[in-house]
């Protein structure tokens, strides 16, 4: 009997020491990050939620609460994720997002300026974000690869990232060449049949912007590459 309540009591301690969320407690504004890109969510009293992208159209539909697990219902899909004291953690298609009370940053670049010779684009230049639909993102924070852009006099070369990297040799196959003119450069296949036209722009902070067009448009922003020995020390 002795062995039964002190089990007993220790089952209770345990539950007591796992805090969950009421109701009352898990309305409000909560705040996720997605390759840099600042996810707003609304838990609404009345049993409503909307999530937000910058500059996008909120996704809106319902949510329950049972224990420590939140279901957010939008279009007939339901979406379980799980409560704690720290937040709420919910996957969707093998995308998890972790709220919290904290606000997230967006993402901003700065505006473009133009060069006034072509030699301030020479050099090497990493990918530092990419922009889709209007949202910029951070593609290092899912693993995407991009290749680097060498600029030189009379050179524009994309270096692969990696084995997966097929994007360098895509855009290398296009034989993009570049014209400076309006403090920018302009760029024009010379693979026969390539429609992809485009442009690289600088800004003011230092980077640059590429824009491609054509059949598959895309935005990417580089940063210059820190040589290894102009690197600080760690």
């Amino acid at each position: 009997m002795k062995k039964t309540v002190a089990l007993l009591l220790a089952l209770m301690m345990r539950c007591m020491l796992i805090p969950v969320m009421a109701e009352d407690s898990i309305t409000g504004e909560w705040y996720a990050s997605f390759m840099g890109v600042a996810i707003t969510l609304t838990v609404n009293e009345d049993g409503s939620f909307q999530m937000a992208l910058p500059g996008q159209d909120p996704t809106v539909g319902t949510w329950t609460l049972e224990g420590d697990q939140f279901t957010m219902t939008a279009d007939d899909t339901p979406v379980v994720g799980t409560v704690t004291a720290e937040g709420i953690t919910a996957s969707d298609g093998g995308m998890e997002l972790f709220f919290t009370r904290e606000p997230i940053a967006e993402i901003t670049v700065s505006e473009v300026k133009a060069a006034e010779t072509v030699e301030e684009f020479y050099g090497d230049w990493a990918v530092t974000y990419m922009e889709a639909d209007g949202i910029i993102l951070d593609p290092a924070a899912a693993g995407m690869p991009f290749p680097q852009m060498k600029i030189g006099e009379g050179v524009l070369e994309f270096v692969a990232a990696s084995e997966e990297d097929f994007m360098a040799s895509l855009l290398n196959l296009m034989g993009f060449e570049a014209t400076f003119e309006n403090g920018m450069l302009n760029l024009n296949p010379t693979m026969e049949g390539a429609d992809t036209t485009g442009t690289i722009e600088m800004l003011e902070d230092g980077m640059v912007k590429l824009t491609l067009s054509g059949t598959s448009p895309m935005i990417l922003y580089f940063s210059p590459v820190v040589p290894a020995e102009e690197q600080p020390a760690a």
